[in-house]
């Protein structure tokens, strides 16, 4: 989970987790701030 959030705010890119059905969105223009949310 941390691993996929610093991915994120590295690339500030929108990444999905279909394994986990994780799913967190980050503004391309971002600081690394965005949508994170679980489905269960």
């Amino acid at each position: 989970m941390p691993k996929a959030i610093e991915f994120c705010k590295l690339t500030e890119q929108f990444y999905v987790d279909n394994k986990d059905n994780t799913q967190i969105l980050f503004n391309k223009g971002g600081r690394g701030y965005g949508l994170f949310s679980l489905k269960f």
